[in-house]
Protein backbone atom coordinates (compact mmCIF):
# COMPACT_ATOMS: atom_id res chain seq x y z
CA UNK A 1 0.00 0.00 0.00
CA UNK A 2 1.13 3.44 -0.70
CA UNK A 3 -0.28 6.57 0.74
CA UNK A 4 -1.59 7.05 4.22
CA UNK A 5 -3.16 10.16 5.64
CA UNK A 6 -4.61 9.08 8.94
CA UNK A 7 -2.61 9.60 12.12
CA UNK A 8 -2.85 5.89 12.91
CA UNK A 9 -0.60 5.10 9.99
CA UNK A 10 3.15 5.09 10.06
CA UNK A 11 4.80 8.47 9.62
CA UNK A 12 7.33 7.18 7.13
CA UNK A 13 4.68 5.81 4.80
CA UNK A 14 2.65 9.00 5.08
CA UNK A 15 5.66 11.19 4.28
CA UNK A 16 6.39 8.97 1.32
CA UNK A 17 2.92 9.60 -0.02
CA UNK A 18 3.04 13.36 0.45
CA UNK A 19 6.32 13.47 -1.40
CA UNK A 20 5.03 11.35 -4.27
CA UNK A 21 4.13 12.90 -7.60
CA UNK A 22 0.57 14.18 -7.56
CA UNK A 23 0.61 14.41 -11.35
CA UNK A 24 -1.00 11.21 -12.71
CA UNK A 25 0.72 8.96 -15.23
CA UNK A 26 0.06 10.95 -18.40
CA UNK A 27 1.64 8.23 -20.55
CA UNK A 28 -1.10 5.75 -19.71
CA UNK A 29 -3.47 4.92 -22.55
CA UNK A 30 -6.58 6.23 -20.80
CA UNK A 31 -4.74 9.45 -19.87
CA UNK A 32 -3.63 10.03 -23.48
CA UNK A 33 -7.18 9.43 -24.69
CA UNK A 34 -8.57 11.91 -22.17
CA UNK A 35 -5.95 14.49 -23.17
CA UNK A 36 -6.87 14.13 -26.84
CA UNK A 37 -10.56 14.59 -26.12
CA UNK A 38 -9.91 17.56 -23.80
CA UNK A 39 -7.59 19.20 -26.33
CA UNK A 40 -10.12 18.90 -29.15
CA UNK A 41 -12.91 20.22 -26.94
CA UNK A 42 -10.76 23.20 -25.93
CA UNK A 43 -9.89 23.89 -29.59
CA UNK A 44 -13.55 23.75 -30.54
CA UNK A 45 -14.54 26.22 -27.81
CA UNK A 46 -11.76 28.66 -28.72
CA UNK A 47 -12.68 28.45 -32.40
CA UNK A 48 -16.38 29.06 -31.75
CA UNK A 49 -15.52 32.17 -29.72
CA UNK A 50 -13.06 33.49 -32.29
CA UNK A 51 -15.28 32.69 -35.30
CA UNK A 52 -18.07 35.14 -34.46
CA UNK A 53 -20.13 36.36 -36.25
CA UNK A 54 -19.90 33.26 -38.52
CA UNK A 55 -20.83 29.86 -37.14
CA UNK A 56 -17.51 28.10 -37.65
CA UNK A 57 -14.21 28.94 -39.29
CA UNK A 58 -12.95 25.50 -40.26
CA UNK A 59 -9.52 26.72 -41.26
CA UNK A 60 -9.14 28.34 -37.86
CA UNK A 61 -10.36 25.18 -36.17
CA UNK A 62 -7.67 23.16 -37.91
CA UNK A 63 -4.99 25.62 -36.83
CA UNK A 64 -6.19 25.83 -33.21
CA UNK A 65 -6.61 22.04 -32.97
CA UNK A 66 -3.09 21.42 -34.20
CA UNK A 67 -1.68 24.11 -31.92
CA UNK A 68 -3.51 22.90 -28.80
CA UNK A 69 -2.80 19.21 -29.41
CA UNK A 70 0.86 19.98 -30.00
CA UNK A 71 1.21 21.86 -26.71
CA UNK A 72 -0.85 19.46 -24.56
CA UNK A 73 0.71 16.24 -25.85
CA UNK A 74 4.24 17.66 -25.74
CA UNK A 75 3.72 18.90 -22.17
CA UNK A 76 2.26 15.54 -21.15
CA UNK A 77 5.23 13.69 -22.65
CA UNK A 78 7.73 15.87 -20.78
CA UNK A 79 5.86 15.60 -17.47
CA UNK A 80 5.55 11.87 -17.92
CA UNK A 81 9.32 11.55 -18.21
CA UNK A 82 9.92 13.83 -15.21
CA UNK A 83 7.22 12.31 -13.00
CA UNK A 84 9.57 10.08 -10.99
CA UNK A 85 12.01 12.93 -10.36
CA UNK A 86 9.16 15.23 -9.34
CA UNK A 87 8.30 12.85 -6.51
CA UNK A 88 11.35 14.15 -4.64
CA UNK A 89 9.73 17.60 -4.43
CA UNK A 90 6.93 18.83 -2.22
CA UNK A 91 3.46 19.25 -3.69
CA UNK A 92 3.81 23.05 -3.95
CA UNK A 93 7.19 22.72 -5.63
CA UNK A 94 5.78 20.19 -8.09
CA UNK A 95 2.85 22.46 -8.93
CA UNK A 96 5.10 25.49 -9.42
CA UNK A 97 7.52 23.51 -11.59
CA UNK A 98 4.74 22.06 -13.77
CA UNK A 99 3.04 25.44 -14.14
CA UNK A 100 6.28 27.18 -15.14
CA UNK A 101 7.29 24.36 -17.50
CA UNK A 102 3.98 24.40 -19.36
CA UNK A 103 3.98 28.20 -19.71
CA UNK A 104 7.53 28.09 -21.07
CA UNK A 105 6.46 25.47 -23.61
CA UNK A 106 3.42 27.57 -24.58
CA UNK A 107 5.64 30.61 -25.04
CA UNK A 108 8.15 28.68 -27.12
CA UNK A 109 5.52 27.06 -29.34
CA UNK A 110 3.66 30.35 -29.80
CA UNK A 111 6.79 32.14 -30.96
CA UNK A 112 7.75 29.17 -33.13
CA UNK A 113 4.38 29.15 -34.87
CA UNK A 114 4.57 32.86 -35.63
CA UNK A 115 7.35 32.13 -38.12
CA UNK A 116 5.35 29.58 -40.14
CA UNK A 117 1.69 30.56 -40.04
CA UNK A 118 -0.02 33.14 -42.24
CA UNK A 119 -0.50 36.53 -40.62
CA UNK A 120 -4.26 36.43 -41.30
CA UNK A 121 -4.58 33.38 -39.02
CA UNK A 122 -2.32 34.62 -36.25
CA UNK A 123 -3.19 38.31 -36.34
CA UNK A 124 -1.12 40.51 -34.09
CA UNK A 125 1.85 38.37 -33.06
CA UNK A 126 2.32 39.86 -29.60
CA UNK A 127 -1.40 39.62 -28.88
CA UNK A 128 -1.41 36.00 -30.08
CA UNK A 129 1.42 35.07 -27.69
CA UNK A 130 -0.22 36.96 -24.82
CA UNK A 131 -3.59 35.28 -25.40
CA UNK A 132 -1.90 31.88 -25.59
CA UNK A 133 -0.12 32.46 -22.28
CA UNK A 134 -3.29 33.73 -20.60
CA UNK A 135 -5.49 30.86 -21.76
CA UNK A 136 -2.71 28.38 -21.07
CA UNK A 137 -2.20 29.62 -17.52
CA UNK A 138 -5.92 29.35 -16.77
CA UNK A 139 -6.23 25.84 -18.20
CA UNK A 140 -2.99 24.71 -16.53
CA UNK A 141 -4.05 26.05 -13.16
CA UNK A 142 -7.43 24.29 -13.40
CA UNK A 143 -5.76 21.03 -14.46
CA UNK A 144 -3.23 21.12 -11.62
CA UNK A 145 -6.01 21.86 -9.14
CA UNK A 146 -7.97 18.88 -10.48
CA UNK A 147 -4.92 16.59 -10.22
CA UNK A 148 -4.32 17.76 -6.65
CA UNK A 149 -7.92 17.04 -5.62
CA UNK A 150 -7.60 13.59 -7.19
CA UNK A 151 -4.37 13.13 -5.25
CA UNK A 152 -6.10 13.94 -1.96
CA UNK A 153 -8.98 11.63 -2.85
CA UNK A 154 -6.60 8.74 -3.46
CA UNK A 155 -4.85 9.51 -0.18
CA UNK A 156 -8.13 9.43 1.74
CA UNK A 157 -9.14 6.13 0.16
CA UNK A 158 -5.76 4.64 1.00
CA UNK A 159 -6.04 5.84 4.59
CA UNK A 160 -9.51 4.36 5.00
CA UNK A 161 -8.39 1.11 3.35
CA UNK A 162 -5.32 0.83 5.57
CA UNK A 163 -7.30 1.51 8.74
CA UNK A 164 -9.87 -1.09 7.72
CA UNK A 165 -7.24 -3.73 6.99
CA UNK A 166 -5.42 -3.09 10.27
CA UNK A 167 -8.69 -3.38 12.19
CA UNK A 168 -9.46 -6.69 10.50
CA UNK A 169 -5.97 -8.00 11.21
CA UNK A 170 -6.33 -6.96 14.84
CA UNK A 171 -9.48 -9.09 15.06
CA UNK A 172 -7.74 -12.11 13.59
CA UNK A 173 -4.63 -12.10 15.78
CA UNK A 174 -6.38 -12.41 19.18
CA UNK A 175 -8.49 -15.20 17.70
CA UNK A 176 -5.36 -17.06 16.68
CA UNK A 177 -3.58 -16.37 19.99
CA UNK A 178 -6.55 -17.59 22.03
CA UNK A 179 -6.71 -20.96 20.28
CA UNK A 180 -2.93 -21.40 20.27
CA UNK A 181 -2.68 -20.75 24.00
CA UNK A 182 -5.41 -23.33 24.60
CA UNK A 183 -3.29 -25.85 22.74
CA UNK A 184 -0.26 -25.03 24.86
CA UNK A 185 -2.27 -25.12 28.09
CA UNK A 186 -3.38 -28.67 27.33
CA UNK A 187 0.30 -29.78 27.32
CA UNK A 188 1.52 -28.11 30.51
CA UNK A 189 0.36 -30.74 33.01
CA UNK A 190 1.56 -33.93 31.30
CA UNK A 191 4.44 -32.75 29.07
CA UNK A 192 6.04 -29.47 30.20
CA UNK A 193 8.96 -29.82 27.79
CA UNK A 194 6.67 -30.00 24.78
CA UNK A 195 4.68 -27.09 26.17
CA UNK A 196 7.89 -25.07 26.42
CA UNK A 197 8.81 -25.98 22.84
CA UNK A 198 5.33 -24.93 21.75
CA UNK A 199 5.71 -21.59 23.51
CA UNK A 200 9.00 -21.00 21.69
CA UNK A 201 7.35 -21.95 18.40
CA UNK A 202 4.47 -19.58 19.11
CA UNK A 203 6.92 -16.84 20.06
CA UNK A 204 8.76 -17.25 16.76
CA UNK A 205 5.46 -17.22 14.87
CA UNK A 206 4.22 -14.04 16.51
CA UNK A 207 7.57 -12.38 16.09
CA UNK A 208 7.21 -12.94 12.37
CA UNK A 209 3.60 -11.73 12.18
CA UNK A 210 3.84 -8.73 14.47
CA UNK A 211 7.01 -7.47 12.81
CA UNK A 212 5.34 -7.44 9.40
CA UNK A 213 4.40 -3.85 8.60
CA UNK A 214 3.47 -4.51 4.96
CA UNK A 215 -0.02 -5.44 3.91
CA UNK A 216 1.36 -8.27 1.80
CA UNK A 217 3.76 -11.15 2.32
CA UNK A 218 4.88 -13.87 -0.03
CA UNK A 219 2.83 -17.03 -0.15
CA UNK A 220 5.96 -18.87 1.02
CA UNK A 221 6.04 -16.76 4.21
CA UNK A 222 2.34 -17.28 4.81
CA UNK A 223 2.73 -21.05 4.47
CA UNK A 224 5.65 -20.93 6.89
CA UNK A 225 3.35 -19.34 9.47
CA UNK A 226 0.82 -22.07 8.79
CA UNK A 227 3.48 -24.70 9.41
CA UNK A 228 4.33 -23.13 12.76
CA UNK A 229 0.69 -23.25 13.72
CA UNK A 230 0.45 -26.88 12.64
CA UNK A 231 3.48 -27.72 14.78
CA UNK A 232 1.60 -26.48 17.83
CA UNK A 233 -1.58 -28.34 16.93
CA UNK A 234 0.34 -31.53 16.16
CA UNK A 235 1.58 -31.59 19.76
CA UNK A 236 -2.00 -31.61 20.95
CA UNK A 237 -3.62 -33.87 18.35
CA UNK A 238 -0.76 -36.30 17.73
CA UNK A 239 -1.50 -38.99 15.15
CA UNK A 240 -5.05 -37.74 14.73
CA UNK A 241 -3.72 -34.97 12.53
CA UNK A 242 -2.06 -35.49 9.18
CA UNK A 243 -1.30 -32.85 6.59
CA UNK A 244 -0.80 -33.02 2.83
CA UNK A 245 0.84 -30.09 1.02
CA UNK A 246 0.74 -29.61 -2.72
CA UNK A 247 2.17 -26.20 -3.56
CA UNK A 248 3.64 -25.39 -6.97
CA UNK A 249 6.93 -23.52 -6.99
CA UNK A 250 5.63 -20.79 -9.30
CA UNK A 251 3.18 -19.43 -6.71
CA UNK A 252 5.49 -19.28 -3.69
CA UNK A 253 6.68 -15.75 -4.45
CA UNK A 254 3.24 -14.31 -5.21
CA UNK A 255 1.91 -11.84 -2.66
CA UNK A 256 -0.96 -12.40 -0.25
CA UNK A 257 -2.30 -10.51 2.80
CA UNK A 258 -0.73 -11.93 5.98
CA UNK A 259 -2.79 -14.29 8.12
CA UNK A 260 -5.09 -15.23 5.26
CA UNK A 261 -4.49 -18.96 4.93
CA UNK A 262 -3.71 -19.66 8.60
CA UNK A 263 -7.33 -19.09 9.75
CA UNK A 264 -8.47 -21.54 7.05
CA UNK A 265 -6.06 -24.16 8.41
CA UNK A 266 -7.28 -23.40 11.91
CA UNK A 267 -10.92 -23.86 10.91
CA UNK A 268 -10.09 -27.12 9.15
CA UNK A 269 -8.59 -28.49 12.37
CA UNK A 270 -11.18 -27.20 14.80
CA UNK A 271 -14.21 -28.12 12.71
CA UNK A 272 -12.97 -31.21 10.88
CA UNK A 273 -10.18 -32.90 12.82
CA UNK A 274 -10.71 -32.12 16.49
CA UNK A 275 -14.38 -33.26 16.78
CA UNK A 276 -13.56 -36.64 15.20
CA UNK A 277 -12.15 -39.44 17.34
CA UNK A 278 -10.36 -40.81 14.27
CA UNK A 279 -8.92 -37.46 13.29
CA UNK A 280 -8.26 -36.88 9.63
CA UNK A 281 -6.16 -35.17 7.00
CA UNK A 282 -5.95 -31.49 6.17
CA UNK A 283 -5.04 -30.90 2.53
CA UNK A 284 -3.63 -27.68 1.17
CA UNK A 285 -3.16 -27.09 -2.55
CA UNK A 286 -1.88 -23.92 -4.24
CA UNK A 287 -1.39 -23.39 -7.96
CA UNK A 288 -1.42 -20.71 -10.66
CA UNK A 289 -4.06 -20.52 -13.37
CA UNK A 290 -4.98 -17.66 -15.74
CA UNK A 291 -2.95 -15.04 -13.84
CA UNK A 292 -4.69 -15.97 -10.58
CA UNK A 293 -3.49 -17.96 -7.58
CA UNK A 294 -5.80 -20.68 -6.28
CA UNK A 295 -5.48 -21.98 -2.72
CA UNK A 296 -7.65 -24.89 -1.59
CA UNK A 297 -7.86 -26.05 2.03
CA UNK A 298 -9.95 -29.16 2.65
CA UNK A 299 -10.77 -31.34 5.64
CA UNK A 300 -13.13 -34.23 6.39
CA UNK A 301 -16.56 -33.35 7.75
CA UNK A 302 -16.79 -34.51 11.36
CA UNK A 303 -19.58 -36.95 12.21
CA UNK A 304 -20.59 -34.88 15.23
CA UNK A 305 -21.30 -31.19 14.83
CA UNK A 306 -18.64 -28.76 16.02
CA UNK A 307 -19.55 -26.30 18.75
CA UNK A 308 -17.02 -23.68 17.68
CA UNK A 309 -18.44 -20.39 16.44
CA UNK A 310 -15.29 -18.72 15.14
CA UNK A 311 -15.48 -20.13 11.61
CA UNK A 312 -17.85 -17.61 10.08
CA UNK A 313 -16.10 -14.70 11.80
CA UNK A 314 -12.73 -15.76 10.40
CA UNK A 315 -14.13 -16.28 6.90
CA UNK A 316 -15.96 -12.94 6.96
CA UNK A 317 -12.77 -11.18 8.07
CA UNK A 318 -10.77 -12.77 5.28
CA UNK A 319 -13.43 -11.90 2.71
CA UNK A 320 -13.53 -8.29 3.90
CA UNK A 321 -9.76 -7.94 3.70
CA UNK A 322 -9.62 -9.46 0.23
CA UNK A 323 -12.40 -7.22 -1.02
CA UNK A 324 -10.69 -4.15 0.42
CA UNK A 325 -7.40 -5.02 -1.30
CA UNK A 326 -8.52 -6.65 -4.55
CA UNK A 327 -12.14 -5.45 -4.99
CA UNK A 328 -14.01 -8.15 -6.92
CA UNK A 329 -10.88 -9.84 -8.26
CA UNK A 330 -10.51 -12.06 -5.18
CA UNK A 331 -12.96 -14.79 -4.19
CA UNK A 332 -13.38 -16.98 -1.11
CA UNK A 333 -15.84 -19.83 -1.47
CA UNK A 334 -16.72 -22.90 0.59
CA UNK A 335 -18.20 -26.19 -0.54
CA UNK A 336 -19.00 -29.61 0.86
CA UNK A 337 -18.95 -32.75 -1.29
CA UNK A 338 -18.64 -36.45 -0.43
CA UNK A 339 -17.84 -35.77 3.21
CA UNK A 340 -15.11 -33.23 2.46
CA UNK A 341 -15.35 -29.55 3.30
CA UNK A 342 -13.25 -27.24 1.07
CA UNK A 343 -12.36 -23.55 1.22
CA UNK A 344 -11.28 -22.17 -2.14
CA UNK A 345 -9.37 -18.90 -2.22
CA UNK A 346 -8.59 -17.10 -5.49
CA UNK A 347 -6.70 -13.84 -5.82
CA UNK A 348 -4.69 -12.06 -8.55
CA UNK A 349 -1.09 -13.18 -8.92
CA UNK A 350 1.69 -10.72 -8.13
CA UNK A 351 -0.61 -8.05 -6.77
CA UNK A 352 0.05 -6.04 -3.80
CA UNK A 353 1.74 -4.01 -1.93
CA UNK A 354 2.46 -1.12 -3.37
Amino acid sequence: MKAKLSSSLKRGSSDKFYRSAFIPDLCALNSVLMLLISAQFLALVVTLIASAPILMDWELLGFVSLFVHFIILSSAAVLCQLRVRLSALTTKQQAAFCFALILIMILAFSVFWLWFLPAELVGDGYLFVLRSLLVGSLITGMALRYFYIQHLGRAQKQAELQARIEALQARIRPHFLFNSMNSIASLIDFDPQKAEAAVLDLSALFRATLNTSANFVSLKEELSLCQRYLNIEALRLGNRLSVEWKVSEEVKLTLIPPLTIQPLIENAIYHGIQPSTQGGEVKLEAYLRDASVYVLVSNPVAECGSTHTGSQTALENIQARLKALFNEEAVLKTSQLNGVFTCMLRFPADQGGQ
